[in-house]
């Protein structure tokens, strides 16, 4: 039996969440729906409740991380989640969170100036 995708998308909305979860671990969170209203450091039901409403609503949900100029996007129909503008070390934290929820981190080569 084939299971189609958007039968696993709670499964990976969940992972998203994990993912998240662990960088709060290391770093502050500030998570938004709407991009005005803004909590500081949810706890991991409410982080993963997010992640669970989102992925019915199919609405954004954005969340800023730490004191960096990070920002995480995600949309529930969407099968990844953007980081923008992570420096050296969140970008490595974030791809050994993932890993360890049997993800990965893609990014475009950088070029050498």
């Amino acid at each position: 039996m084939k299971l189609s995708i958007l039968s696993r998308l709670p499964g990976l909305s969940r992972r998203f969440a994990d993912v998240l979860i662990r960088l709060n671990c290391y770093f502050d969170l500030n998570v938004s729906t709407d991009g005005e209203t803004w909590a500081l450091n949810e706890s991991p039901d409410g982080l993963a409740r997010h992640f669970e409403e989102i992925a019915i609503s199919h609405s954004p949900l954005f969340i800023l991380v730490g004191t960096a100029d990070a920002l995480v996007t995600f949309r529930g129909d969407d099968h990844n989640m953007t980081l923008y503008n992570p420096d050296d070390e969140l970008l490595e934290l974030v791809r050994q969170c993932a890993q360890a929820e049997g993800l990965f981190v893609w990014g475009p080569r950088q070029t050498e100036p």
